[in-house]
């Protein structure tokens, strides 16, 4: 089934090392190489960002590099590639010398800290912070090695690797993905465009329109009319379109309704997954990414279906109930 989202290191030991003494005091940051020493004064991008966003992006990269490090382990050798566990461990590198050094060269008291643990105080969601929070040159290299960092190596998985394994795996690189991306909350709230930019990029690499995508999308599209949606389904579908058109800086969004048998989600501030289904899940393409004619206007929002099984949507109604979609017999 096509699925609508909108939600997708110390690693070898001595690999990545820094070559001078280590520090006098333990280094508990836990994407610290195993030679850990500031690099030479002058060799560091200087960031502009205040102490609030510097702490939670270290805080997120931390904890990237934990949910990276439980993949280096023999528990996931037997899944893991090996040219994916050095690939990874160089983008630790990346991470530690392009966002790390930088901000603990601004902030000296972050650095050899663990901020990966719980953290009550932080905002569930980043506001529009003041202007001057983030240098705009800052905010640029920060996004650049966060998209890069975040896109996932190919050819991950050992070809003999077990189902079992490798969904095992997943679960890791969920993790990893997921706090790279929180990392750049401050970065995007502070500069929406960037986020602009990233959803472009993303967008790319999940690929436009194919003949089999198209074929794909019309088979689990229920017959135009046959879905009602409730009055607090259209609101909570308008407020999400709005979302979406302010993060993207377009207006070519498509909501999307689809029956999903389980899915995962994390919020910011939390360190467990929340695991719900089956049930009806919103998420959101764009016009590119869809056929014309699988697209619905529901009281004026662009809106469509799309389940793994024909007919599941067809002669229902839709209602939105404690910030839930449900299916419901009209």
């Amino acid at each position: 089934m096509v699925g609508a989202r909108l939600k997708y290191c110390a690693l070898v030991a001595g690999l990545v090392t820094f070559s001078s003494a280590a520090f006098a005091a333990p280094d508990l940051d836990p994407c610290a190489p195993s030679v850990a020493a500031p690099p030479a004064p002058g060799s560091l991008p200087r960031y502009r960002l205040d102490h609030d966003s510097a702490t939670m992006i270290v805080r997120h990269v931390q904890r990237a590099c934990l949910a990276a490090a439980k993949l280096s382990t023999a528990d996931f050798a037997p899944a893991i590639a090996k040219a994916a566990i050095v690939e990874l461990a160089l983008r630790k590198r990346k991470l530690r010398l392009d966002v790390l050094e930088p901000i603990y060269s601004a902030y000296p008291e972050l650095r050899g800290k663990d901020l990966s643990g719980p953290d009550a105080d932080e905002p569930k969601a980043i506001g529009k912070p003041p202007p001057g929070r983030i240098g705009a040159a800052t905010a640029y290299a920060l996004r650049w090695v966060l998209a890069k960092s975040a896109r996932l190596p190919a050819n991950l998985f050992e070809k003999s690797a077990k189902a079992a394994d490798t969904d095992r795996a997943l679960l890791f690189l969920m993790d990893y993905g997921a706090e790279i991306a929180m990392a750049g909350s401050p970065v995007y709230a502070a500069f929406p465009g960037l986020q602009s930019i990233a959803m472009e990029e993303a967008e790319a690499i999940g690929g436009f329109r194919t003949a089999k995508s198209d074929a794909e999308f019309r088979m689990h599209s229920p017959p135009r009319g046959s879905v009602t949606l409730s009055a607090a389904a259209i609101a909570s579908i308008r407020d999400f379109l709005a979302s979406a058109q302010h993060l993207s800086g377009r207006r070519d969004e498509v909501a999307v309704l689809s029956w999903i048998l389980s899915t995962r989600f994390r919020r910011s501030g939390e360190i467990e997954w929340t695991t719900t289904g089956p049930g009806v899940e919103l998420g959101g393409f764009t016009r590119r990414q869809v056929p014309p004619d699988v697209i619905q206007e529901i009281d004026g929002l662009p809106i469509m279906f799309e389940s793994g099984q024909a007919g599941r949507f067809e002669g229902k109604l839709i209602d939105y109930v404690d910030k839930k979609f449900l299916l419901r017999e009209r």
